[in-house]
């Protein structure tokens, strides 16, 4: 079954720039249209759900999710890079339900930058697209909120490409679970099973 680690949202925000961040619009980001979230442990979600998420590919296959948090850059972590951190090596795709079969809504974007975390250690990294995500009810940036902390213990979501019998992720999923404290713990020993 395929692992996800869960990394504090905390050392992402490093890597923005307070222009990249004003670009955001509070009208459009962080908006679900097309669907309400249903509670479950691994529950395989419906197009619009997560138009956030982005499967990072290399080479054609997907190696990790990211978070699309404007029309320029995604996030994720920086382990996803240990066997290239080579841009022109790696696309982004947005509007993406499963790994395998139809996606009508989803778009491919190829990558110029790839800049990894030095102020937290190797645990971060941002994307830049060479072009602007074109934005839809299957593509938007999730908000990305300076100002608020969230508390361990509060609740949150987690979604990732899993297929859930082994072997190759195939279906975006999602479950919700709680914050833990980044001081009590290091990323490589939080993992969930989806």
């Amino acid at each position: 079954m395929a692992s996800y680690k869960v990394m504090c949202v905390v050392t992402l925000l490093t890597l923005l720039t307070p222009e990249s961040l004003s670009q955001l619009d509070a009208d459009v980001c962080g908006q679900v249209p097309l669907s309400n979230r249903l509670l479950g442990l691994g529950v395989k979600v419906t197009d619009g759900k997560w138009p956030w998420m982005a499967s990072l590919q290399k080479d054609g296959r997907h190696v990790c999710g990211g978070t699309l948090v404007n029309e320029d850059f995604v996030l994720s972590s920086a382990d996803c890079f240990s066997s290239s951190a080579t841009a022109s090596d790696w696309t982004v795709v947005l509007g993406r339900l499963k790994q395998n079969g139809s996606n009508p809504f989803e778009v491919k974007l190829n990558v110029t930058d790839i800049t990894l975390s030095n102020h937290t250690g190797p645990n971060a990294a941002a994307l830049h697209l060479e072009t602007p995500a074109p934005l839809s009810d299957s593509i938007l940036p999730i908000c990305v909120d300076t100002g608020r902390n969230f508390s361990v213990g509060s609740t949150c979501w987690v979604a990732g490409w899993s297929s859930g019998a082994g072997g190759e992720e195939q279906v975006l999923q999602e479950f919700q679970t709680s914050v833990v404290d980044c001081e009590d713990t290091s990323s490589d020993s939080i993992v969930f099973k989806l």
